[in-house]
């Protein structure tokens, strides 16, 4: 799981971006993971018919916040497999036809979650926008660079 890292069971942070994967959709639904990437390969391929419709652009609809990325990893008997990352928007797409009362109470879940991390992740990129502040910030991020280079050096002496 390159670049991913787990903040929960449902939702995860990938460079930024909060995202829940295939496998776990499977799991919290109760479904085979091969019937969930069957759901999304059906959403893609439906979306990807809808993409030069003349409607798309009346409604303004941009495709361009969905994110359906396949990704490998191995499977418990060291099996090369395919899974699918999501975002939000692309979650509640696939998700939208699971109407059972567990389904709902999931998608309310997810969606709480959802949330919770996308408010976590940004509490954590907060950016000065004062002059002090990022001074500050500049002084610091240079100070690492000088010592960083300081130890640079000192390896290359010895």
């Amino acid at each position: 799981m390159d670049g991913l890292t787990v903040a929960n069971e449902l939702v995860f942070e990938s460079n930024g971006e909060v995202v829940t994967d295939s496998l776990t959709i499977a799991e919290m639904f109760g479904k085979e993971h091969k019937n969930i990437k069957r759901d999304i390969l059906e959403t893609i391929s439906k979306l990807a018919s809808l993409q030069h419709n003349a409607e798309v652009d009346e409604l303004g609809i941009n495709f361009n916040t969905l994110k359906f990325e396949p990704i490998e990893y191995r499977d418990n008997r060291n099996r090369i497999q395919e899974k699918y990352i999501l975002n939000f928007d692309a979650f509640m797409l696939v998700t939208m036809s699971y109407t059972t009362q567990k389904a709902m109470l999931l998608k309310v879940k997810y969606i709480n979650e959802f949330n919770r991390m996308k408010n976590y992740i940004q509490s954590q990129q907060h950016v000065p926008t004062d002059p002090m502040s990022i001074l500050k910030l500049t002084y610091e991020a240079l100070e690492g660079q000088k010592q960083e280079l300081q130890h640079i050096k000192s390896d290359l002496k010895d």
